[in-house]
């Protein structure tokens, strides 16, 4: 049986039924709302961060390209003073007609090249490998001096070692063992 209600009781159910409302309304609209619009206030302020410093950057843009300018021409300058990898056959000519220069006569000469180093990420390109030619010579001391002079001016070439033995017989002659390590770019 439906029993009518009155009109107290009609109140109360009516303010039961709106506070249900009112909070369901408040928990499950308002507040999520109220926090989504809290994180796009917190997003917008981070996107206008950015724009500022990507605009700030933009006008830094000239002064970044004279600075790479000026590093690739110094980059020009640095590498120009290595030549590029040969073929062994032009570091053979190159090498016996260092010590022909100075009066040696070469007896031996063994070439051998370096695996390019590893960089620190794979992938990573190499400006430079190594050639390390050992050279077995006989010719005079003052000669090996001479020799050793100009290879010390080289800016692609030096000594890793020298040994020196007069030789038997004729003590103005000695026998050289020397190492050269010469830098190559890689083209």
């Amino acid at each position: 049986m439906i029993k009518k209600l009155s009109k107290r009781e009609k109140i109360l159910l009516f303010s039961a039924i709106l506070l249900l409302v009112s909070y369901v309304t408040i928990q499950f609209v308002i507040f999520p709302m109220f926090e989504r619009y809290t994180q796009a206030q917190v997003t917008l302020q981070l996107l206008s961060d950015e724009r500022a410093i990507a605009e700030a950057e933009i006008t830094n843009l000239p002064i970044y390209r004279s600075e790479n300018a000026f590093a690739l021409e110094r980059l020009d300058e640095i590498t120009s003073a290595f030549p590029v990898l040969v073929p062994n056959e032009d570091i053979d000519m190159l090498m016996t007609s260092l010590v022909l220069r100075h009066n040696h006569s070469p007896t031996l000469l063994n070439i051998t090249r370096q695996q390019p180093p590893q960089g620190a990420e794979e992938g990573e390109p190499h400006l430079f490998t190594f050639v390390t030619v050992n050279m077995n010579l006989i010719g005079s001391l003052d000669s090996l001096y001479s020799l050793v002079h100009e290879v010390e001016g080289l800016n692609f070439m030096r000594i890793t070692n020298l040994s020196h033995s007069a030789m038997a017989g004729a003590p103005q002659y000695s026998t050289n063992s020397i190492t050269f390590e010469l830098k190559y770019i890689i083209a």
